[in-house]
C-alpha cells in the first residue's frame, strides 16, 4: 500500500477487489464462493430505462448471485437512488450489465457505510421497505446490520461481522478516483513517467499510462474511467509546468506527453547519476504539491474524507 491517506470508497472498492481476487492478508471467503469483481461504475439502465452505477459489480456464476455494491460515505441514502436500484431485474443484469446467467440469477443491492452512521443509513432502507442488505464498516471489520443477503454463506460471513484489518488493503487496483488529491495523483503517476524514460519513449498516450497505473482499467465503467484520466492529466499538466518543466509536455489535446529531453540518453556510466537527480525532482514536485496539506508525513489515514 502506498503511504498516502486513501477515501473511504477508495479503501472499500480496493478490499472487494483484493477478496474478490484472494489478496494476501485478506479474508478469500469470497474467492472460495466464486465471486469476481465484473464492473466498476458501470452504468446500465433497469427495467424503467432508469440510469444505476454502482459502485463496484461482483458476481459468482458458482453461488448463482450477483452484488451491486453502492458505498456511503456520509449518513444519508438518496431514496430516488434507491427506488431506481430496487427497479433492476435479472434480465436487466444478462442483457444490460453483461453478467453471466447463471451469475445473475439472484441479485442483493448492499449499502456499506461507516458504523457510526449506521442508524441514519437504516432509516433511508427501512422508509422505502427496501430489502437491501446494510453493511457497516469499523476499523476492525463489516458487519450485516440490517436486511439478509439472498445467499446464505454472506449472511453466515458477515455475522456478527467479517473480521479484517483494513490497514492491509492494497490500492494498486484503483490507486485514485475524482477525490484524490493532485499530489496523491503524482505520487503514482510519476513513478511511471521515470519508467518510461528509462524506456527511452518519446511520446506516451494518457490511455497508457492509466491502463498501466490500474490493474482493473477494462473493468471500468465510463465515470471511473473519466475520473481517473482528468486526475491524471492534471497531475502531468502541472508536473510539465513545474519540476519536470524541461522534461516532458503535454499535448495540447490532453491525450498524451511527450518526453522532450531525456538526459537518460547518456553513457551508462552517467545514467545512475541522472536518476538520483530525476528521483530528487520527482520528490521536489510531490513536496511542492503537497504545500498547505499538512507536514508531508506518511501516515496512513483511514476513511479520510472526500475533497470535494
Amino acid at each position: 500500500m502506498r503511504g498516502t491517506s486513501l477515501t473511504f470508497d477508495l479503501i472499500l472498492l480496493n478490499l472487494w477487489i483484493g477478496m474478490c481476487r484472494g489478496v494476501a492478508g485478506l479474508p478469500r471467503n469470497l474467492r472460495l464462493l466464486g465471486y469476481k469483481d465484473t464492473w466498476i461504475e458501470k452504468k446500465f439502465p433497469n427495467q424503467d430505462l432508469e440510469p444505476v452505477c454502482p459502485d463496484l459489480v461482483v458476481a459468482s456464476e458458482k453461488v448463482k448471485n450477483t452484488l451491486l455494491l453502492e458505498w456511503k460515505s456520509g449518513a444519508n441514502t438518496e431514496s430516488d437512488q434507491l427506488r431506481r436500484y430496487s427497479r433492476v431485474t435479472q434480465s436487466d443484469l444478462e442483457t444490460r450489465a453483461f453478467i453471466a446467467r447463471d451469475a445473475s440469477h439472484s441479485h442483493d443491492v448492499v449499502i456499506i457505510g461507516r458504523s457510526e452512521y449506521g442508524d441514519r443509513l437504516r432509516i433511508g432502507i427501512e422508509h422505502g421497505h427496501f430489502p437491501f442488505p446494510l453493511l457497516l464498516v469499523a476499523m476492525d471489520g463489516i458487519g450485516l446490520s440490517y436486511n439478509a443477503f439472498k445467499v446464505p454463506q454472506l449472511n453466515a460471513l458477515f455475522s456478527p461481522k467479517l473480521e479484517l484489518d483494513l490497514r492491509r488493503v492494497p490500492s494498486r487496483f484503483v490507486p485514485l478516483d475524482a477525490s484524490s488529491d493532485l499530489w496523491e495523483v503524482a505520487e503514482v503517476v510519476m513513478p511511471k513517467v521515470l519508467q518510461y524514460m528509462t524506456e527511452r519513449r518519446s511520446r506516451v498516450d494518457i490511455a497508457v499510462v492509466c491502463q498501466d497505473i490500474c490493474d482493473t482499467w477494462s473493468i471500468m465503467g465510463q465515470p471511473a474511467r473519466q475520473a481517473v484520466t482528468e486526475k491524471l492529466v492534471e497531475a502531468i499538466r502541472q508536473a510539465s509546468r513545474m519540476h519536470f518543466k524541461k522534461y516532458i509536455r503535454l499535448a495540447a489535446n490532453r491525450g498524451s506527453f511527450e518526453i522532450i529531453n531525456n538526459p537518460l540518453d547518456l553513457t551508462s556510466s552517467k545514467r545512475t547519476a541522472v536518476y538520483k537527480k530525476l528521483l530528487s525532482a520527482q520528490k521536489s514536485l510531490l513536496q511542492a504539491m503537497r504545500t498547505g496539506q499538512g507536514d508531508g508525513s506518511e501516515q496512513l489515514e483511514l476513511f479520510r474524507e472526500p475533497t470535494n
